[in-house]
């Protein structure tokens, strides 16, 4: 999300959801929400600020980094990311290091992922929609399965 558009939601849509963001950038983004909503005049707790997460859950956190360094390297490659990526602190985007990679999406054990879903709910997020990823040779669906089948402990 540009933090033009954020703005913008702000001023005039029920909500934004973010994509692909660190920490830092999520609260770039909340903090320009709350400006268009401000200088619309509105009711910020009747908006919503969420994120859409691609989820790569696996107990093996090397599987798991794979699927996602797979799927962020069309990312990469797209400018308006590469430089939102940039401007988070990250230099070699091309490769789609692990830090990034831990930045911006869910990959590994339930354990690590709940960490990094901590980070994410603490810079004041309504809500987040993950979105699970195929990863350790399984489709869409199975790895829809094992995001359910451990969504309670993901989320206590």
């Amino acid at each position: 999300v540009g933090l033009g558009t954020a703005a913008a939601a702000g001023r005039h849509a029920d909500g934004v959801m973010a994509y692909l963001a660190t920490a830092s950038r999520l609260a770039e983004v909340r903090d320009a929400f709350h400006r268009g909503v401000a200088d619309a005049g509105r009711e910020p707790s009747a908006l919503e600020f969420s994120l859409l997460l691609p989820t790569f859950l696996d107990d093996d956190l090397a599987v798991a980094r794979e699927a996602a360094r797979a799927f962020l390297g069309f990312y990469a490659g797209m400018p308006h990311y590469r430089s939102m990526f940039e401007a988070s602190g990250f230099d070699d985007v091309a490769s789609v290091p692990d830090e990034l990679i831990d930045a911006v999406v869910l990959a590994g054990p339930v354990e690590h992922c709940k960490e990094r879903l901590a980070d994410l709910v603490a810079v004041g997020l309504t809500h987040v929609d993950l979105a699970p990823l195929p990863v350790g040779g399984r489709d869409l669906p199975a790895s829809a399965a094992v995001l359910a089948d451990s969504l309670a402990s993901l989320v206590a």
